[in-house]
């Protein structure tokens, strides 16, 4: 039952989390991308510049998650299978006397499935503040052109305001 109810979860925030980022990724793109070319087409096409990296890197952090996932998942099945094997068999367990080695086992079995979470969240945590990094690097691009265009009078310091909201 556990480990339905996990699977369930697992399943139910993967096929939220995909809908919700596959829309925003079309419609919210494609108006902004809009948006930001009838503002000023030169400062857009630099705005643009981190965003195969960001790609690559959500591709390539996606694809190790996706195995980490996977491997958090079939340590939590072992321990939860586990645990049902010894609730089933407790007595013959104290009938052997067997406590000590069950323990040990149980004990490695629950390392193991902290250590592969601990494992996925160090990879979630790295992936998210790179794609940040890529962001901000592509909002000093937009500043720097920008600001330069401000100088030069090819663009309003209201435009610029304007496009950096998006």
């Amino acid at each position: 039952m556990a480990h339905m109810t996990n699977d369930m979860t697992a399943v139910r925030r993967a096929c939220a989390f995909g809908v919700i980022a596959g829309f925003d990724a079309v419609f919210l793109f494609s108006a902004t991308l809009i948006f930001m070319l009838t503002l000023n087409v030169k400062l857009t096409l630099y705005a643009l510049i981190p965003l195969p990296i960001i790609a690559l890197i959500s591709l390539f952090f996606v694809r190790v998650l996706f195995r980490k996932f996977k491997s958090v998942q079939e340590s939590f099945s072992l321990l939860t299978e586990k645990v049902r094997e010894m609730i089933s068999g407790i007595k013959i367990i104290q009938a052997f006397q067997q406590e000590e080695p069950e323990s040990k086992n149980f004990d490695n079995l629950s390392q193991e499935y902290l250590g592969k979470n601990i494992s996925l969240i160090k990879i979630w945590g790295t992936m998210f503040p790179l794609i940040f990094l890529f962001a901000e690097i592509g909002m000093a691009i937009i500043l720097w052109v920008g600001g330069q265009q401000v100088i030069l009078n090819e663009l309003t310091t209201g435009e610029l305001v304007a496009f950096l909201s998006y």
